[in-house]
């Protein structure tokens, strides 16, 4: 599990604009910080398939480019999100799939049968009472 959270940690996330004009949140990124004892790994052979349970991460969120128009007080600003108390339960399921195409060069349909990956359930729990917003910057941009 350290391997994902390698990878994970850091990764950018999308930029994302408030509504009606009103700014935005620019240059995101998310860490993750949780305790090896608290993950759970389960297979299923009758599904072909690993659910994964993970408790107690500790997500960060930083924003690098917070910008909100405060009535006519212009607000840029990094924000600081930290949630505690994140669960996250999940299953992968391997299996395949036939995949149908006209080949232009034989003039015939053709048949392939390919992996396919599903996520049969994914459900991210946040507790709201333990979400910490900090907005650190300056109030007029």
């Amino acid at each position: 599990m350290s391997t994902v959270l390698k990878k994970i940690n850091g990764l950018s996330l999308p930029n994302i604009s408030l509504s009606a004009g009103d700014g935005h949140v620019q240059q995101n990124r998310v860490f993750i910080k949780q305790r090896a004892q608290d993950v759970r790994l389960e297979t299923n052979d009758a599904n072909n398939s690993i659910a994964v349970t993970v408790k107690n991460l500790y997500l960060f969120m930083r924003s690098q480019d917070f910008r909100y128009n405060f009535w006519f007080v212009p607000i840029k600003a990094t924000l600081d999100v930290q949630v505690a108390n994140v669960g996250l339960d999940f299953e992968i399921q391997l299996s395949n799939t036939t995949v149908y195409w006209f080949n232009n060069d034989t003039g015939r349909n053709e048949t392939r049968i390919v992996p396919q990956i599903l996520v049969p359930r994914c459900v991210l729990s946040l507790d709201p009472t333990k979400m910490e917003f900090d907005i650190g910057g300056s109030f007029i941009a």
